[in-house]
């Protein structure tokens, strides 16, 4: 794998950790996070979104570069 193959790698992965905290935290049943529940929800979503949206950008550039070289 290329370095970039890595960086995305790492990317998806910190998004799956930040997820999974902010899910862990909604559980425990406090008030202040009872209360940003929304925030969390479209948080989370919101950043795998911009993950997905990162990542088909790398894949188009990719397949032009690609295709340039053929």
């Amino acid at each position: 794998m290329k370095k970039v193959d890595w960086l995305i790698a790492a990317f998806f992965v910190t998004i799956g950790l930040v997820c999974l905290t902010v899910s862990a935290m909604y559980y425990q049943g406090d008030t202040f996070i009872s209360r940003i529940a929304y925030f969390k929800r479209t948080t989370c979503i919101g950043i795998v979104v911009l993950g997905f949206v990162i990542y088909l950008i790398y894949r188009i550039i990719r397949l032009k570069k690609h295709k340039r070289n053929r």
